[in-house]
């Protein structure tokens, strides 16, 4: 029953707010925060400097999050060769019911699991869909509170920035940058580190 009560207050409090652009100012570093991807190995942001990545808020819930979602494992699927790193932030409650949308939407790319809904306050946000690219360097070039749609002419220009130009490919992934089992042994989510 907790869980369900937990669920309607986050969603109540993530929707039922006023509209607003993300509130992240441009150049604002990649935040360190970190949260477990769905096999249940913690991934600290800050880490995954060196490539430019993009960051998605989303939940299983939210229309517009569901409808993005071809978008981002077409832009993973794209750009992953240029050095491009897409992850979801995914803030079910359940992490069952977070493994299961991942699966049957077969998604591409790293999926962290945010059960306590507490990642919208490193990026200043309070709705969802919420998406961001940093750049190789961990800055911010790119945000959008809304769904991230392909032919955006920022996010387009963003990436022609971010993606580095000639350069070598990355061609063979980093051991992270592999897809995991989604299945795990039933337990807890394990606790962040605190910092």
């Amino acid at each position: 029953m907790r869980r369900v009560i937990r669920r309607a207050l986050i969603a109540a409090a993530l929707l039922l707010a006023a509209p607003a652009a993300a509130e992240l100012p441009l150049q604002s570093p990649l935040p360190d925060a970190a949260w477990p991807d769905l096999s249940g190995e913690t991934v600290r942001l800050s880490a995954l400097k060196g490539r430019p990545v993009l960051i998605n808020l989303w939940a299983s819930w939210c229309p517009p999050c569901i409808a993005e979602l071809p978008v981002l494992a077409g832009l993973h699927r794209a750009h992953a060769a240029d050095g491009l790193r897409v992850v979801g932030i995914n803030i079910d409650v359940d992490l069952g019911t977070a493994e299961r949308f991942t699966e049957k939407h077969r998604l591409p790319y790293t999926v962290l699991h945010d059960a306590q809904g507490v990642s919208a306050k490193p990026f200043r946000v309070d709705q969802i869909p919420a998406t961001f690219l940093f750049d190789a360097a961990g800055r911010l070039v790119w945000q959008t509170a809304d769904e991230v749609k392909a032919d955006d002419p920022g996010l387009r220009a963003a990436l022609k920035r971010a993606l580095p130009r000639g350069g070598p490919r990355v061609t063979d992934p980093k051991p992270d940058d592999r897809l995991r089992p989604l299945r795990r042994a039933p337990g807890p989510i394990p606790p962040v580190p605190a910092r």
